[in-house]
């Protein structure tokens, strides 16, 4: 009896694990029609086509209400209606900002409505015209559909922008380059390294900045060879001509349909102890003048 009570609870866990891993994220969808009754027929059909919730508006003022108060997934909005027709309020949202999915959902089926609203940039139009289960079919893919596609912007938006702060952010020196070495972006730490501005380090090649030519010859042949390079001990020089050792990386990454060099370039420790070198010899020569004018005094 215990048993068979332990194996109950095992099931139970398990189905609750199941549901759980299975759960479909409910999309919110807004849907504007100066038609009541249809409005009601619609938010039935497209609720049994997939895992939605349907909120209503009557016209275009109400919708701005509702989005006052909640956010949603995705508008399908009629085309002809009081006021403002659903194009107009398309082209209303996008010059303010408003990315949200948006749907046109009529039952003027002409052929130029459909390409003058994907031209605007709309995301989807379908007739109401036709077999409910085809129709709400069509509607509930479409909607699915856009918001997947906008959600994924949005990631990639958002990891661009984490991208971004940490290339800012980074203590280490990193610079985006073509393939031949022209750099096209660099951060803050690059450019503190160098001591030249984002505008002028993309208007020359990195190998411009070695110092010794031979081991600029070497940097290049290593580059057009294996469009990499690891650790590369280099002697470089910042804008206002002063010389310090570095140590540059570079891998090749792809960016769109294209490829680049990422890069990075870190001062070595001979570069470091130089530099408090010259701080201490700076130092040691302002002892040095000052005791001979206390010399001279006395």
């Amino acid at each position: 009896m215990i048993r068979s009570q332990i194996v109950v609870r095992l099931d139970s866990r398990e189905k609750s694990a199941m549901k759980a891993s299975t759960k479909v994220e409910v999309i919110q969808v807004l849907h504007v029609d100066d038609d009541t009754g249809f409005l009601k027929v619609a938010k039935q059909c497209l609720e049994l086509h997939g895992n939605f919730v349907v909120e209503t508006a009557s016209s275009v003022d109400v919708v701005k209400r509702k989005m006052k108060m909640k956010a949603y997934d995705v508008i399908v909005s009629d085309y002809m209606m009081p006021g403002k027709d659903g194009l107009q309020f398309f082209k209303e949202l996008r010059q303010k900002g408003d990315k949200i999915p948006f749907i046109i959902f009529t039952g003027k089926g002409r052929e130029e409505l459909a390409i003058k609203a994907l031209n605007l940039g709309a995301d989807g139009y379908f007739n109401k015209l036709g077999e409910p289960e085809t129709v709400y079919g069509e509607l509930a893919h479409g909607i699915c559909q856009a918001v997947k596609i906008r959600k994924a912007e949005e990631a990639l938006r958002e990891s661009e922008e984490r991208y971004r702060l940490l290339f800012e952010q980074s203590p280490i020196g990193i610079g985006i380059l073509s393939l031949d070495g022209v750099v096209v972006d660099t951060n803050r730490a690059m450019r503190t390294l160098t001591r030249y501005s984002k505008v002028e380090l993309e208007k020359i090649n990195l190998t411009e900045l070695c110092a010794n030519p031979k081991q600029r010859k070497e940097l290049i042949e290593d580059l057009r060879r294996h469009a990499t390079v690891v650790d590369f001990l280099v002697r470089l020089k910042r804008k206002d001509g002063t010389l310090y050792n570095g140590s540059l990386t570079a891998t090749r990454i792809r960016i769109g349909d294209k490829d680049f060099l990422q890069t990075t370039l870190q001062g070595t420790i001979e570069h470091k102890r130089t530099a408090e070198n010259d701080k201490t010899l700076g130092k040691s020569k302002v002892l040095n003048v000052t005791s001979e004018l206390t010399r001279d005094r006395t």
